[in-house]
């Protein structure tokens, strides 16, 4: 599997309201089958990916319930 963005940005505690980076993640970092594992997660998570033209998305929010 080819991941499509250049890298991630992870806020690993989103408060909801301002995305705060953490951590970044980059795409020669992530496992063939996709799958990235992180250790330190709070509740709620913000991501935001970065294409390799540097278009970004928009956070999307990621929770525990």
């Amino acid at each position: 599997m080819q991941l499509h963005h250049a890298m991630l940005l992870v806020d690993v505690d989103h408060d909801g309201k301002i995305f705060d980076m953490d951590r970044t993640v980059f795409a020669k970092n992530v496992d063939d089958d996709g799958v990235i594992k992180m250790t330190g997660l709070k509740e709620s998570i913000a991501v935001i990916a970065i294409d390799k033209h540097g278009n970004e998305s928009k956070p999307f929010i990621i929770k525990d319930e």
